[in-house]
């Protein structure tokens, strides 16, 4: 028995071996798709537990944080007895400039104590140990913004004076991404915070209002048993305790907290991502039945030989799964070893995009497993039947069927074979490629399948990534206004306004606000208007527009009402996400056209900007003073508005801006940002999806290629007594090629028809299910996704073609006309 198991694993080793470029094709395709999984997977796990992390640390995370300006350690015992509070922490912190040597500053840091480190529950300490005094933890991203290692000397200097730390530790901190916001986080003992200030002195910031904010800041960091009311009512009683000690309240605000529509947008996004995978697998599968159901026919009397000699059906079975097995681990194992790698890899370059701090890399038991059982059990099973029916035939059947004909089968007078007897104009390499089209009707079917696939693929992609852009550029297109103003002071509005106004390009000034509320269904992208506005082109699909004097209502976009299952008339709650827990209950008055631009957020919601102010817990006193405004522009012109944003910056920011871009600018008083510029920079922010989907829609691409190429090759190998024929009646390699490009371009041609009637419904659905579970978004088709499908098809076939046509044309006469 292990004799003969030892025989029949030698034959499929042989198998595999015969044929190199056969092998290579096969195993490529397998590695493709499993390999395209295991990243796609290795990307979500990891982003995900990145999102869960944040998550988790939640529970541990201030509702409720206060500004002092000193922290009394007696007062502690009191501020913990207050009831429905559960902790109260002291932190302080403070902001100096992380300088490498003897090089110019250009990085700031903010340096964090507290009395006890290890209860603080700040941060995860990854690596090293707690600071002492002279010694520092850094968040493990500044790594992106200065090189450092444990042991080394951190220069730390402010106003011309210096000190130094030493690195004793790394630190992981939620929320916090240095890669992305370019400023570092660092945690000391609250003596070596002190030891710090006291070597750089105290550079105080001035506020716009003009108040001394001093460097080194305290806060006083609460969580609540209880939310709500109670949380409001032990907050002012928390603040009242201070007061009654002299301790001067400087700021307070309830902290935000992180949304799981973030997390669940993530999750969606990748669950279509796997889809596409899983496609690039199925197509491995197709791959492999081509060639498997290719072997079986080469070896009809083979599969007899082994009968003759006692070989039962299961046995031969054996024989050729052992070939399958061989093919799956050659390709599966390497696919996810570079799948994890490059997944750890991808999720590095896209957590700053989000922004998340990666922990650690780890490999889940779960991604590895699927993609084992994927990559070696999906093609076994495309075969099982297949080997089932081919190895039923009887000793004599196998054994009559062996040479050309058994092979070829009849192929009779095809349609082409008597169009190329009328159509002499056309070269006869041309109708010789058209008639081996269906010579081999289960060979065309499967690569027709193959490459439809792969054509309905780059349509779906081309789609949603058409869709996705159209959306987010529309999220500003109601809006005749061209740049938005915002206030770090909601007071100085009020004091420039006369200046605004008489700019030579302003055509108009409105009040305006924006920001995000929760509600039981989802996070809202909300947006205040003057119900007189002239610069907001509202579009209505049901219902009414808000009349003056109205505070308790709210107009919400068509999806938002889907997703809440609502109708006009009903009240719908929101909840502030930043700074204040403020709740406000409105009425739906109406319905419109209105994007967003984030993914994980149901929809959008219009109120009255006084509305809009009272959720941001703004006083009513400061409501008339404007936080926000928008500005219209005579002359709409780009060059114009990034003039007139200027002229506007310069009077909000008279002692200077910052401008990273045209259209931007950021300073003491506030930010100035065009409409253009917010558009293209929120469109360029989708770039990581488009990359994510194109790239996964060049992985159905090369296996599609793949396949049609083993098709091709295997064609090459069946005619070659035909081809040399050609070659004998002095036919060059050159026509010899042509053949099988004019079939493979053929197959192609034919592939976009039904790709093209393939992929419009697969696209529509793809972007309804985008639309349901990660951002409302509106169906948008291309019409060049036809152009670019049909050239991306005819560019697989055209590649696919390449290696069998050059093989063709280099048979010789001899070695062709001795082929069975």
């Amino acid at each position: 028995m292990s004799r003969f198991f030892s025989a029949r694993l030698r034959k499929s080793v042989a198998d595999v071996t015969r044929r190199k470029g056969r092998t290579l094709l096969v195993t490529l395709g397998i590695f493709i798709g499993v390999f395209g999984l295991t990243v796609i997977n290795s990307v979500e796990d990891t982003l995900i537990a990145a999102f869960a992390y944040t998550r988790g640390y939640q529970a541990t995370q201030p509702d409720f944080q206060v500004s002092v300006d000193r922290l009394d350690p007696a007062l502690l015992p009191t501020l913990r007895g207050i009831a429905n509070v559960k902790t109260v922490q002291y932190v302080s912190a403070l902001s100096v400039c992380w300088q490498p040597g003897a090089a110019e500053c250009h990085v700031g840091i903010d340096l964090v104590s507290s009395p006890d480190l290890q209860q603080a529950q700040t941060f995860q300490l990854t690596a090293g140990r707690y600071p002492g005094p002279g010694e520092i933890v850094m968040e493990q991203g500044d790594h992106s913004l200065h090189n450092f290692s444990i042991g080394d000397s951190v220069t730390l200097s402010e106003g011309g004076r210096r000190t130094e730390v030493t690195v004793v530790g790394l630190a992981r901190t939620p929320g916090v991404n240095p890669a992305a916001t370019g400023e570092a986080r660092a945690y000391l003992s609250d003596a070596g915070l002190q030891q710090v200030y006291d070597a750089l002195g105290d550079p105080q910031e001035t506020h716009p209002d003009g108040q001394q904010i001093p460097a080194l800041q305290h806060h006083i960091q609460v969580t609540f048993v209880a939310a709500g009311g109670r949380a409001a009512s032990a907050a002012t009683e928390l603040q009242d305790m201070l007061r009654a000690h002299n301790v001067t309240i400087l700021d307070s605000g309830f902290a935000p907290k992180v949304s799981d529509a973030e997390l669940d947008g993530i999750s969606g996004v990748f669950v279509l991502l796997r889809t596409l995978a899983l496609l690039a697998v199925a197509l491995s599968a197709l791959l492999i039945l081509n060639t498997i159901t290719t072997l079986v026919i080469e070896q009809t009397a083979v599969i007899g030989t082994l009968k003759a000699i006692g070989a039962t059906r299961g046995s031969v079975m054996r024989g050729y799964l052992i070939t399958v097995a061989i093919y799956s681990i050659l390709a599966t194992l390497p696919a996810i070893t570079l799948g994890l790698y490059a997944g750890n890899l991808l999720a590095s370059m896209l957590a700053p995009q989000i922004p998340l701090e990666l922990g650690p890399f780890a490999v889940t038991l779960w991604v590895v497993a699927l993609s084992m059982a994927v990559g070696l059990g999906v093609p076994i099973l495309a075969v099982l039947f297949l080997l089932w029916n081919g190895t039923r035939l009887t000793v004599r059947e196998a054994l009559s069927a062996y040479g050309v004909s058994g092979i070829e089968g009849r192929q009779g007078r095809s349609i082409f074979a008597r169009l190329g007897q009328r159509l002499t104009w056309v070269s006869q390499a041309t109708w010789l490629g058209l008639r081996g089209l269906f010579r081999k009707r289960w060979r065309a079917a499967l690569s027709l399948t193959t490459l439809s696939l792969a054509a309905a693929c780059f349509m779906v992609v081309q789609t949603a990534t058409a869709s996705v852009n159209d959306t987010i550029g529309a999220v500003r297109a109601p809006l005749a206004a061209d740049m938005t103003v915002n206030f770090r002071d909601p007071s100085y509005f009020s004091k420039i306004q006369p200046q605004l106004q008489v700019l030579p390009n302003v055509g108009g000034v409105e009040r305006y606000g924006a920001t995000n509320a929760a509600t039981r269904w989802g996070t809202l992208q909300v947006y205040g208007y003057e119900p007189e506005t002239r610069l907001y082109h509202y579009q209505l699909t049901s219902g009414r527009w808000m009349e003056p004097g109205e505070s308790n209502v709210v107009l919400l976009s068509g999806a938002a009402l889907a997703k809440t299952g609502l109708a006009l008339g009903d009240t719908i709650t929101l909840t502030n996400n930043y700074g204040a827990t403020t709740e406000v209950s409105l009425s739906i008055i109406g319905t419109l056209k209105q994007s967003i631009d984030v993914l994980g957020w149901i929809g959008a919601a219009v109120m009255p900007v006084d509305t809009l102010y009272q959720l941001k817990g703004v006083s009513g006193a400061s409501q008339a003073s404007d936080a926000q405004i928008i500005i219209g522009a005579r002359d709409r012109s780009v060059d114009a508005v990034n003039q007139l944003a200027a002229q506007v910056s310069a009077i909000v920011n008279p002692a200077g801006a910052s401008s990273d871009d045209p259209g931007y600018y950021s300073g003491a008083n506030g930010t100035i940002d065009t409409i253009h510029e917010y558009v293209t920079r929120r469109q360029a922010d989708a770039n990581i999806l488009y990359y994510l989907l194109y790239a996964l829609a060049l992985v159905v691409g090369v296996v599609g290629a793949l396949g049609l190429g083993n098709a091709l090759v295997t064609s090459v190998l069946e005619r070659r007594r035909e081809i040399g024929l050609l070659r004998a009646m002095g036919a060059n390699g050159r026509r010899v090629a042509q053949v099988f490009w004019v079939e493979s371009l053929s197959l192609g041609a034919l592939s976009w028809l039904i790709g093209a009637a393939l992929g419009l419904p697969m696209a529509w659905a793809f972007v309804q299910t985008f639309a349901w579970t990660v951002m409302p978004v509106d169906f948008s088709l291309d019409p060049l996704a036809f152009v670019a499908s049909l050239l991306a098809v005819l560019l697989i076939a055209t590649v696919a073609s390449v290696a069998p046509a050059w093989r063709a044309s280099r048979l010789r006469i001899a070695t062709a006309l001795r082929y069975e």
